[in-house]
């Protein structure tokens, strides 16, 4: 995968300018985000957005501008995945062609710390709750050499980051690590994040001590001393601490749960006479993880090669056949319902893909077409943005342009269906 380590690479290398730079989808994102007036800044990864080693963490300032953020990202091609008991997060998706990357934006509005079990028993588990999101948000900053993002305030960010990796993951990886301790000089005991952890420090500690064993780096003490915040949190006002947790999770469950129900994954043909390079696509597409899709094979009318009929078959063939035929359509429904990519395969040139409703996207693999990493770029960008809604109804064909069959219309136009 030829991908330009100037523009795609981590540790952010840095233009004419001296500013570092920022992997095209997630400077793309962060302008939307400005423009639409959300109010938010990067947790954490500030130095790895050339090439993010996982989600891009962003905090708003409440639930409610998760919609102004969904509404900013979407024509991007950048999509929420709803989530059954995602808790205060929302997962964002995109994928961009031109570097062949997944790019995932989890996007939070509260700055709670705890281990992350199954919905129903996360009341139950210990967690500290900070409260500070909108002080935190009040002190972000512009970075000089990252333009067009907001970071936290380095004290502000010192504390998240320490708290995010003794309690919620409960172990201290060399980045974070090496992180940890440059932010040292930063932190102070009067922050919002600070005030939190001075008021639930256990007898023996306080703020002073943990930003000294951070700098010594005695990250096995940290940890254990993780678990006893979260403890002493949920133990300083037990019952209300737990009614209020379970209240949190119910709304936030049927918050999530109609999302999740009325999202429905697309539908993709892969037609053409070129069997390998069907094969080749369909396997290409059913690896890629955030696609989730499932193979099936649809029921077919083959076409007779004496005429455009029918062959002509026995009545328990024919019933066969449209039995085979149901029976794919409701598995696709089932998969679509589930939100997932249903690959409509064994669909050779001159035959008619009997499948209702018609397919969201048409991949028709040429013959003699070589299945390049470029192709399968173009036919996942296509599957992706149909998924967001922006290229349903559209028809690719490996070596040549996107065509999308223009809504309501029997005419053809030509398009550029791939996120740039």
């Amino acid at each position: 995968m030829n991908i330009d380590p100037s523009v795609c690479a981590r540790g952010l290398p840095r233009d004419p300018q001296g500013r570092r730079r920022l992997h095209p989808l997630v400077a793309r994102a962060a302008d939307a985000l400005e423009t639409a007036g959300v109010t938010w800044a990067l947790l954490r990864g500030e130095h790895d957005l050339g090439d993010p080693r996982g989600d891009v963490d962003i905090l708003v300032d409440s639930p409610r501008g998760l919609g102004a953020v969904e509404q900013a990202l979407r024509p991007l091609g950048v999509v929420a995945v709803p989530q059954v008991g995602a808790g205060a997060h929302r997962l964002f998706v995109g994928y961009h062609r031109p570097t062949r990357r997944w790019i995932e934006f989890d996007v939070e509005w509260d700055l709670d710390f705890g281990s992350q079990m199954h919905f129903t028993l996360n009341w139950l588990a210990p967690a500290l709750r900070s409260g500070a999101a909108g002080a935190v948000l009040a002190r972000r900053q512009r970075p000089p050499d990252l333009p067009g993002m907001w970071v936290l305030h380095p004290d502000d960010a010192f504390w998240a980051l320490l708290l995010h990796v003794i309690i919620d993951k409960g172990t201290v990886k060399d980045h974070h690590a090496d992180r940890l301790v440059a932010l040292c000089a930063e932190a102070t005991p009067s922050g919002p994040l600070a005030q939190v952890v001075a008021d639930v420090c256990p007898p023996g500690w306080d703020v002073d001590r943990v930003i000294g064993c951070t700098r010594a780096r005695q990250w096995s003490t940290l940890v254990a001393l993780g678990r006893v915040l979260a403890r002493r949190s949920s133990t300083r006002h037990p019952v209300a601490h737990r009614t209020g947790a379970l209240v949190r999770g119910l709304h936030r469950l049927g918050c999530s749960l109609w999302p999740v129900l009325a999202t429905r994954g697309v539908s993709v043909a892969v037609v053409g006479s070129n069997a390998a390079g069907r094969s080749a696509l369909v396997a290409g597409l059913l690896s890629e993880r955030l696609l989730r899709a499932r193979l099936v094979h649809p029921g077919l009318a083959e076409e007779s090669p004496q005429g455009p009929g029918p062959v002509r078959r026995s009545p328990a063939a024919t019933a066969g056949r449209r039995l085979l035929a149901w029976r794919c359509r409701l598995v696709a429904a089932y998969h679509r319902r589930r939100g997932r990519t249903v690959v409509f395969d064994a669909l050779p040139a001159g035959f008619r893909v009997r499948v209702d409703p018609r397919p969201d996207v048409v991949i028709v693999v040429e013959p003699r077409s070589p299945l390049t990493r470029d192709v399968l770029a173009d036919a996942v960008a296509a599957v992706w943005r149909a998924r967001s809604g922006y290229a349903a109804g559209c028809e690719l064909r490996t070596g040549a342009r996107v065509m999308r069959t223009m809504p309501g219309t029997s005419t053809t136009a030509t398009t550029d269906c791939v996120a740039r």
